[in-house]
This record gives structure tokens, C-alpha cells and sequence, in this order.
């Protein structure tokens, strides 16, 4: 009761650090930025009921951007204001992966902690674009379906968090079909589970302490039925996906205000991602994400009130956190093939799988951004190699994460003017 306890004050407290760092001056600048003149239009013309203008992707991001112009008026605040809300609750989502993963308190909270000043989530939490709600639900069903990754759990809880997991990438889905990368990921691994018990595959797991848990136990989910995962990781993921599509019957024009319609539209939908086309100065491949050797600008003008001064929003993930992540999720992955464990095998997973997914989808125009749900993951990387090699060669202290986190934060705070929009004169940090 008493950890309990501690983890929603915790919870509490860290979306409360995080909501006030992502909404203190988020309506700067005041302009569109970036893609927010796709999105923001879009979510306009839902609250007149006029027609479904940004097709490409399903509505249930810009309801809520919808929801926040609706609330706070049509300005940046209300545009951008739903997107720290988010933002903050994938900080606190952090915190929960990681209790999963890792079952150490204050892990957890560093986990949360380099997430806050990893840069990436700082910017995408404060634009009105679709990502941060489409990962926040990634990063809550992948919180609860590494939680189900646990022999001893019983079939009940298992098939709780199950049915959790389903239901948030459904509303990832819903959000941009990019969500589908975590939900697919998860079936991969089901079905490598189902494999590995009809052919007797027992992990091999004799170099790991006794009380490292190996990664396929062969208890795993041995009472959740096929008929549950069917439904509840399916099925019913996919009605919710659908259900976020009914409010567009009541627009007054345009293809997708019938049923027939609303079918019709998941084939453009799928169309429209095939076939996008053109070229963009900020595109990159999928391949130069890890390292960031093409950010991307959200922002680059003149300070109104000054022309000495710029005002600019740069997306470029805190160098120290994206390259110590990707060394340590080499160092997890190679932890994983030579000792089997649990933790090692999900940091692997969700990195590599989030991150891999874009060299599969066939998609012609990427962006860095596009390495978001990944670059969350990262920090879990890090937390496992800070936790397998602390007081060792490596990391002969124990304080030595906390080094880091404080390292992390320095940095974030050298980047912070080219990240929240704060003037500055145009020479300081050239385009």
C-alpha cells in the first residue's frame, strides 16, 4: 500500500515539473510553426463542422487541438496548449515504463528525469502537431504491455494490462497510423512467444545471476487464451480506432461524413501515405535519426519587437542523451543475445523495434521527427546499462547516473534559447 502510495504522489509531482516547463511561454511564437498550418486549420473546421481538411491522417489528434482552441481560444496557447498536456503525461508514462521494466523506484524517476531535458520531448511538447499524442499513447501501452512481460503474474492482471495496452495503441492509431509500429511490434512478439513454447525453445540463461529473470520464462502468459488476445489486443483496439472516426458525421460536407465514406477514407488514408511525394529541405532518411545529423528548424524569424534579434525553435535531441542512449542500446542488445535477461530483452525490443519499423515502411518522405517514439526509449537503454555496470569498471559509483543526468541537464540548458523561441541575436547560433 505504502509503494503504492509513493508511486502516485510521484506520478503526481512529476506531471506537475513537467507541465510547468512545457507551458511556461509555449505561445511563443505566437505564428504558426512548422506543420501546425496542416493541423491547426484541420481542427478549426472540425469545431464548425465544415469538412475533414487534413484527410492524410484519422481525427483524434486534432480533437484535441480542437478541444484546446475551444477552451483557451484560437491563439497559440489554445493551439499548443493540449500538447503539454501530453507531453507531461509522457514524462509520467516514463516513470510507469520503467517501474515495468526495471522494478526500482528511483530508476524510474531518473528514467523521467533525462526524459524532461532530452530536448526531443521539450519541443514536440509544445507544437500543434499530431506526434506527441500519437507516442504519449505508445509510450502508456508499451508501459503496460512490458509490465505483462512477467512470469508469476496471474492470467488476470496479465489479461488487464493486455486489454490496456490494445486499447492505447488503438488510440495511437487513431492518431497517426505511425501508431501501429508499437502495436505491431507487440503482436511480433506474441507470436515469437507462441513459436518459442510449440517448439520447446528454452532461453539460454546459465551466465545470469540468480536473480536476473530470463527473458521468455516458460510461464509467460501460459493462461492467456488465443481467444483473449484476439479480442482484447484486436479486436477491440481496432473498434476504439474506428469509434474516433464517428464524429465526422456530423460534418456538413465533404466524402467522409457517411458510413461508406468513413471506409473509403482508410484506403486514402493508406494511399496517401504510399504516395506522398516532392521534396522538403528538412527530410532525411530513417538511418541518420540515431546520431541527429539532420534536425530539423520548427521555427527561424525575425523578433518582431527587435530585428537585431531571432526567435527560434530548433529539433535536435540533447546530444548527450541521444548518443550515450544509442551506445548503451548496442550494450543491451549484445546484453540480451549473451545473457538472456528480461530487462535487456525490452529495452532491445521497444528501441530497435520503434526505430526499425521505418526501414520497413514504405514511405518515401521522412523526417527526424519521425524518430520520437524511439528516441524515448533511448532513455530506458541508458537506464539499464547505468543499472547492469554501476560499481563496476564502467561505473565504478553508484552516484555516477546522476552525474550524467546533471551533464544532461547542462547541456539542455546551453541548447534552451534555440529550443523555447527565446530572442537572441542571429549571429549567436547560425542556421
Amino acid at each position: 500500500m505504502e509503494m503504492r502510495r509513493r508511486v502516485r504522489v510521484t506520478c503526481l509531482a512529476l506531471y506537475l515539473l513537467a507541465q510547468t516547463l512545457f507551458v511556461v511561454r509555449v505561445a511563443q511564437p505566437s505564428s504558426y510553426i512548422f506543420d501546425e498550418f496542416h493541423y491547426v486549420p484541420a481542427a478549426k473546421a472540425y469545431l464548425s463542422l465544415t469538412n475533414n481538411r487534413n484527410w492524410e491522417h484519422p481525427p483524434l489528434g486534432k480533437y484535441f487541438i480542437g478541444a484546446g482552441i475551444a477552451l483557451l481560444g484560437d491563439e497559440a496557447l489554445g493551439w499548443r496548449f493540449f500538447s503539454t498536456v501530453f507531453g507531461a503525461l509522457i514524462v509520467v508514462g516514463m516513470y510507469v515504463w520503467a517501474l515495468a521494466i526495471f522494478h526500482e523506484q528511483r530508476l524510474a524517476v531518473w528514467v523521467a528525469l533525462v526524459t524532461l531535458v532530452d530536448q526531443y520531448l521539450y519541443v514536440m511538447a509544445r507544437i500543434a502537431m499530431l506526434d506527441v499524442f500519437m507516442v504519449c499513447f505508445m509510450v502508456w501501452g508499451l508501459a503496460a504491455f512490458s509490465a505483462a512481460w512477467e512470469s508469476g503474474r496471474d492470467a488476470a492482471s496479465t489479461r488487464r494490462l493486455l486489454l490496456f495496452a490494445g486499447l492505447m495503441f488503438g488510440l495511437a492509431t487513431a492518431v497517426k497510423w505511425e501508431g501501429l509500429a508499437a502495436w505491431g511490434s507487440c503482436w511480433l512478439l506474441l507470436l515469437g512467444v507462441r513459436v518459442l513454447r510449440g517448439t520447446r525453445v528454452v532461453p539460454q540463461t546459465a551466465v545470469a545471476p540468480a536473480t536476473d529473470e530470463p527473458w521468455h520464462a516458460a510461464d509467460l502468459w501460459q493462461r492467456v487464451g488465443g481467444r483473449f488476445l484476439g479480442l482484447g489486443f484486436g479486436l477491440l483496439p481496432l473498434v476504439l480506432y474506428f469509434l474516433t472516426f464517428l464524429p465526422l458525421l456530423a460534418l456538413k460536407s465533404g466524402p467522409d461524413n457517411t458510413l461508406p465514406g468513413l471506409v473509403k477514407l482508410q484506403r486514402a488514408i493508406l494511399l496517401g501515405h504510399l504516395h506522398v511525394s516532392g521534396v522538403h529541405p528538412y527530410e532525411s532518411p530513417w538511418y541518420t535519426w540515431a546520431l541527429g545529423l539532420r534536425p530539423q528548424w520548427f521555427a527561424w524569424a525575425t523578433d518582431p519587437d527587435d530585428p537585431v534579434y531571432v526567435r527560434a525553435i530548433l529539433l535536435l535531441g540533447n546530444p548527450l542523451v541521444m548518443w550515450a542512449g544509442f551506445a548503451a542500446a548496442l550494450v543491451s542488445l549484445w546484453n540480451w543475445v549473451r545473457r538472456g535477461t528480461r530487462d535487456a530483452f525490452l529495452v532491445t525490443a521497444w528501441y530497435w523495434g520503434l526505430y526499425l519499423a521505418w526501414a520497413v515502411v514504405p514511405r518515401p518522405l521522412t523526417f527526424y521527427h519521425y524518430y520520437f517514439a524511439a528516441a524515448m526509449a533511448l532513455t530506458l537503454n541508458l537506464a539499464y546499462v547505468f543499472r547492469r555496470y554501476e560499481r563496476g569498471r564502467l561505473f565504478p559509483v553508484a552516484w555516477a547516473r546522476w552525474v550524467f543526468l546533471t551533464a544532461a541537464a547542462a547541456v539542455f540548458a546551453i541548447f534552451f534559447p534555440v529550443l523555447s523561441a527565446l530572442p537572441m541575436r542571429g549571429g549567436w547560433f547560425p542556421k
